[in-house]
């Protein structure tokens, strides 16, 4: 099974869209081995106010550090080039920008499957011959439908959310600390 037959699984499991590919700037940086100069880049990238929160986002997981999409690379393009040869930024731009082509296919794919009926899902997988890859997905989409593939979902946003709680709780507790002393 091809990585894009297992993105689009996801996204008909899921019920939902696949996210636009981030691209760190720690990790471009490490590529490099000039990762020592991600704050100073980070810092240059933010005082610049490229940072908008969709194509230019700080990852505060893993913070001082920067993702940037297709766009957020071209738009801070001229400051990565001080730390990044532009072969590699035009490699990594082009490698980005078709991931989230493929992920808009990937998208409306799911969306066209999620408009249809069970009824049009059923004769259209009735029409199909053994083994084909759109019988996969409309299998997947039937099962994604019945009530035990939600409480499936509702389970696994359930655990992940505890664990997320669990991993990140004394940031929350000091985020709460701060907002109730009234410094944020």
């Amino acid at each position: 099974m091809s990585k894009a037959d297992k993105e689009i699984l996801t996204a008909i499991r899921n019920r939902r869209d696949l996210e636009r590919p981030m691209v760190s700037v720690r990790g471009l940086l490490k590529q490099v081995d000039r990762e020592n100069y991600l704050d100073m880049c980070c810092s240059r990238l933010a005082d610049s106010e490229l940072l908008d929160g969709e194509d230019a986002c700080i990852d505060f997981t893993d913070f001082p550090n920067i993702e940037l999409s297709a766009d957020g690379l071209q738009s801070c393009k001229s400051i990565l080039e001080c730390y990044i040869s532009r072969d590699l930024l035009a490699q990594v731009y082009g490698f980005t920008c078709r991931t989230e082509r493929m992920n808009c296919a990937i998208n409306n794919y799911a969306e066209i499957l999620r408009g249809m009926t069970a009824f049009q899902l059923l004769k259209a997988h009735l029409g199909m011959k053994p083994g084909e890859d759109a019988a996969v997905y409309i299998r997947a989409e039937l099962w994604s439908r019945f009530i035990f593939a939600a409480i499936v979902r509702k389970v696994q946003y359930g655990c992940t959310k505890l664990y997320v709680h669990i991993k990140y709780h004394r940031i929350f507790r000091a985020a709460r600390n701060a907002v109730a002393e009234g410094i944020l």
